[in-house]
């Protein structure tokens, strides 16, 4: 049995009586209860009616009402699917703050900057003239500042025509494009697995999330382009380098298959979220060098420079920033301009650059260490996390026992998967140096190889 005629089945054992609103009541109780997700195609009008014994005149009429309703959205021979608008008012969060880690002595679990390996902000503070004010007349970005990001950009973006904005950090940088697209039915593809705030993100704008595997150069191009044509897209969101939870980084090659792809459907908008740039020792291979009218560059500060500045440029086509601008005086109008200046300073610092580079080589350099601890083979990625996948649940099992906390990799998942042997560990705890993380991870490691009751 197929999905589509499981669905039917599922609907017509919900079905009381025979009438157009009975279908429909069974098709939103079933979305209330989660046995509906977003994104789910449904069966065709004669196949329900088939399954139901009713005419396909009632389903008909039973569409049209939930279409009304914003429950379901119908794109012709590509189907019709529960729309992400039919999502409950409090949709289930997937991602959260890890608060809780007094039953823990070591927490690889956070996602965050090890403290010790971002660069001091106050020599840069000294330099910011804090008596300044920040006028609603002045640009919302510093000159200064955008003429020195785009110095540090590859140098192919600047062939284009493109404008910089500076917002408050990644995600509202991808809020804030997604909410440019042109209002209508959708969804959004994305990477899977995947930061789980970024499925929560496109929920929360009302789109439907359709998660793309990746492999180890970057997003599957056939898996891709089956979801571009079979599903009403509109953006795209892919991080080109470290990406979070893997630490894949897109090859050129890849790079080049996904332009290839974007430019047969140019109702697709790109969006790359280059969230670790500045610590990674992959190089960038932007789309938006190949396709610079269709692609928002997402850069942020927040894991080379701190988190607190809160800061993150984007890159596009001088129309689209003007349009992010605009839209931007309706609400907080600029990012702090004294957040502006330090970072700046930071920027221009040769102190800080050569901090920040260093730290790059040490997130690679812990990535390899803890590798080898775990006795991992050929350890891959960039960035502050590693992604590890084992042969089954032992290895989890065996670090809470130990009482060292890391990251289920079912949480990365759309739907989740609670058997999967994955893991992201972090390479770094905020409370604790990393010599005392690698001790404790080369201890548990000899008593996992010695055994335990508890395996």
């Amino acid at each position: 049995m197929d999905d589509l005629e499981t669905i039917a089945g599922l609907v017509a054992s919900r079905t009381q009586g025979t009438g157009m609103r009975g279908v429909a009541k069974a098709v939103t109780d079933l979305i209330a209860e989660g046995k509906l997700a977003p994104g789910t195609r449904m069966p065709s009008i004669r196949q329900l009616a088939g399954e139901l014994g009713v005419s396909p005149t009632t389903v008909a009429a039973a569409w049209s009402h939930l279409a009304s309703m914003g429950s379901i959205e119908s794109y012709g021979r590509k189907g019709t699917y529960i729309s992400a608008r039919s999502l409950p008012s409090r949709p289930r969060r997937r991602w959260s703050y890890y608060e809780d880690s007094s039953t823990y002595q070591i927490d690889l679990s956070t996602g965050v900057p090890d403290p010790e390996l971002l660069p001091d902000p106050r020599p840069a503070l000294g330099e910011v003239d804090l008596g300044k004010t920040a006028s609603y007349l002045d640009p919302p970005v510093l000159p200064e500042l955008k003429e020195k990001i785009f110095s540090i950009l590859p140098t192919g973006f600047g062939r284009h025509d493109l404008g910089l904005t500076v917002v408050d950090g990644a995600l509202d940088a991808i809020g804030r494009i997604l909410d440019l697209l042109p209002k209508g039915l959708g969804g959004v593809a994305i990477e899977e697995p995947c930061f789980p705030a970024l499925y929560d993100l496109i929920e929360s704008k009302g789109y439907a999330v359709y998660p793309v595997p990746l492999d180890d150069d970057g997003l599957n191009p056939v898996a891709l382009e089956t979801v571009l044509r079979e599903q009403r897209v509109r953006a795209l969101i892919l991080q080109p380098r470290a990406q979070n939870p893997t630490g894949i980084s897109t090859t050129v090659e890849r790079r080049d298959a996904i332009a290839s792809i974007l430019a047969a459907h140019p109702e697709v908008y790109a969006i790359e979220d280059d969230h670790s740039a500045l610590v990674c020792e992959s190089p960038l291979h932007s789309l938006l060098e190949q396709l610079p009218d269709r692609v928002a560059y997402v850069l942020s500060f927040s894991k080379s420079h701190g988190p607190d500045l809160r800061l993150a440029a984007i890159v596009a086509d001088s129309g689209a920033i003007g349009d992010l601008e605009s839209v931007r005086t309706l609400g907080p109008s600029w990012s702090s301009k004294i957040l502006q200046a330090t970072l700046l300073a930071m920027l221009r610092s040769a102190a800080t650059g050569t901090f920040v580079a260093q730290a790059g080589r040490a997130y690679g350099e812990r990535r390899r260490r803890v590798g080898g601890e775990l006795g991992l083979d050929g350890v891959r990625g960039d960035g502050i996390n590693l992604w590890v996948a084992w042969t089954d649940l032992s290895l989890l099992i065996h670090l809470a026992h130990e009482k060292i906390r890391v990251v289920p990799g079912s949480h990365f998942y759309v739907a989740g998967s609670a058997n999967s042997p994955t893991f992201r560990l972090t390479l770094g705890d905020p409370w604790n140096s990393f010599d005392l993380v690698l001790e404790a991870l080369s201890e548990s490691m000899s008593r996992s190889l010695a055994g335990g009751p508890y395996r």
